[in-house]
């Protein structure tokens, strides 16, 4: 295979990608058939990438590979180390890269397109920012805290809609850690079996190296 030497047996490493159709073949009935393929152009290549979250390595993070242009069908995963590297091998061709978190659904980012070549060696780097912060939810009619109150939060990015639900503090806050960009906060209230939904008030915050802008979000009386 040109020289090609598999790491497959390493644990960093995962073999997948793409199935190639190589053309049909008849086979006779009781006879012996060849049929002879070049497969250099579809000898794997290999992918590092890196990632560091506020300078330090991360490890533990999922790294996504799906080709281009494909958005269902098989891909390929890998988890970086503890030194935030994961290496893959994988056939030749264009892949879109996504990074993230499973415990913390905002650790994403989505690198730029690589391409694999056959026999090759390609790397990645991905840098993830994210800021810690409090965040004060009071009650719009009375001016009190809203403690013990369930906050939905929700960021719109390149690779869709990021949502998660939350709970504040006895004293209505939300201590989070969350990547600089736009954030859309709504409380979410019990309903009640056969109770219909009702769609509650948005509030958005801008979310930055100091935190949340405006740290005091103020909802609507239930």
């Amino acid at each position: 295979m040109g020289g090609f030497s598999s790491d497959s047996d390493r644990p960093d490493f995962l073999l997948g990608g793409v199935a190639r159709d190589l053309g049909t073949v008849v086979i006779a009935k009781e006879g012996d058939t060849r049929r002879d393929f070049d497969l250099r152009a579809d000898c794997p290549g290999r992918i590092e990438v890196r990632v560091q979250v506020m300078g330090g390595s991360a490890g533990g993070l999922d790294v996504s590979l799906r080709p281009v242009g494909v958005r269902h069908g098989p891909g390929l995963r890998g988890r970086t180390d503890d030194g935030g590297v994961a290496r893959m091998i994988l056939f030749p061709g264009l892949y879109t890269i996504v990074v993230q978190s499973r415990s913390e659904i905002w650790m994403r980012q989505v690198l730029p397109d690589a391409r694999i070549d056959s026999n090759g060696d390609t790397s990645r780097m991905a840098h993830i920012e994210v800021f810690e912060g409090t965040l004060a939810i009071f009650d719009g009619a009375t001016g009190e805290p809203l403690s013990g109150q369930d906050v939905l939060i929700s960021q719109r990015g390149p690779a869709g809609v990021a949502a998660g639900q939350t709970i504040t503090d006895g004293a209505g806050r939300l201590r989070l850690r969350r990547p600089a960009g736009a954030f859309e906060l709504s409380p979410v209230f019990a309903r009640a079996p056969g109770e219909p939904y009702r769609r509650e008030p948005r509030v958005t915050i801008e979310w930055g190296p100091s935190g949340p802008v405006p740290n005091e979000v103020r909802f609507p009386a239930e």
